[in-house]
């Protein structure tokens, strides 16, 4: 080997201990301020924690298979990403959007642009911590006055549990396999449910709601369980599926709503059979209608046999 070749081996060697102990001092004092270079490490779980800003008004979730946390009447509002792989993913905030897209390839740290090249750094390298992957979650804490207008969330299969929402943001859930449980969720937005791939039907959807007041609903799923209480749409509503069981109690009677439901399988509407079919037109005033639609599923509403909270009923 040419001389020149074990200097630059050498050179080479050097800078690379360097960045090493540049990278773990720096972490180490980070640390000692309360700040975290890599995640930090809580309970068993690396714990990536964000703060979102009083600008923040969209936040986008790109995920694989997660469970999504989304809890109201925070002390402040912030973010925590749990046992995400830091190497797969990229996360950003910018202008009013905060973003988050899980990337499973090993491509995710080195990209080439149209524009050029970027790299996430070397501290991801020589990141040794592994999460647990199998328990990956996102926990997302927002105070009442976060001025958020827009969730966006895409995954193949995902959990998201709405915990004393009230803020008036659109829900957009494409998601194949989801699950949403939801308890006290108000807004003057719109909650959309549909499929990442071209907004189409949904593989698989199940709802679990209660104590909620939504303007609009769209909902289009092949297969739809859902067990919905204390439930109130002050817009329109579209409800589609193929299969599945739509139990549905809303805050007023659906005979004094304007309602369009129909399907091959079993009707009961406020304990009566029907079949196929059934209309009302209670509120002649109104122009919001709810439609429910399916090809062969049970569906069964009627008005909530529950008390109406006091904050609901004044809506």
């Amino acid at each position: 080997m040419k001389p020149t070749s074990i200097i630059s081996l050498i050179v080479a060697f050097v800078l690379v201990v360097a960045g090493l102990i540049t990278c773990f001092v720096a972490q180490n004092i980070a640390s000692s301020n309360g700040e975290f270079i890599f995640a930090e490490s809580r309970d068993g779980d690396l714990v990536n924690t964000v703060e979102i800003s009083e600008d923040i008004s969209k936040i986008e979730l790109i995920v694989e298979n997660a469970e999504i946390n989304i809890h109201g009447n925070a002390d402040r509002s912030y973010v925590e990403f749990i046992n995400f792989n830091e190497n797969y993913y990229s996360l950003s905030v910018s202008n009013t959007i905060l973003s988050f897209d899980e990337i499973p390839d090993l491509m995710s740290m080195v990209k080439f642009w149209e524009s050029g090249f970027s790299f996430k750094g070397m501290r991801y390298i020589f990141n040794f911590s592994k999460p647990n992957e199998d328990a990956k979650k996102i926990n997302i804490y927002l105070t009442q006055e976060q001025a958020l207008k827009i969730f966006d969330i895409k995954a193949d299969t995902c959990t998201i549990n709405i915990e004393n929402i009230v803020i008036d943001c659109d829900y957009k859930f494409c998601v194949n396999d989801l699950t949403v449980n939801a308890n006290t969720l108000r807004t003057a937005g719109t909650f959309n449910v549909n499929s990442a791939a071209k907004e189409e039907a949904a593989e698989n959807v199940r709802l679990n709601i209660s104590y909620s007041l939504i303007k609009n609903v769209l909902v289009s799923a092949k297969n739809l369980e859902t067990d919905i209480d204390l439930f109130k749409i002050s817009g329109d509503a579209n409800i589609t599926c193929d299969t599945g069981k739509v139990k549905i109690r809303f805050i007023n009677s659906p005979s004094e709503q304007n309602i369009v439901v129909s399907t091959a399988g079993s009707l009961l509407v406020s304990g009566v059979e029907h079949l196929n079919e059934y209309s009302s037109h209670g509120d002649q005033s109104s122009q919001s209608m709810i439609k429910i639609s399916s090809k062969n599923a049970v569906i069964d509403i009627s008005k909530t046999d529950s008390s109406v909270p006091q904050s609901q009923n004044n809506n």
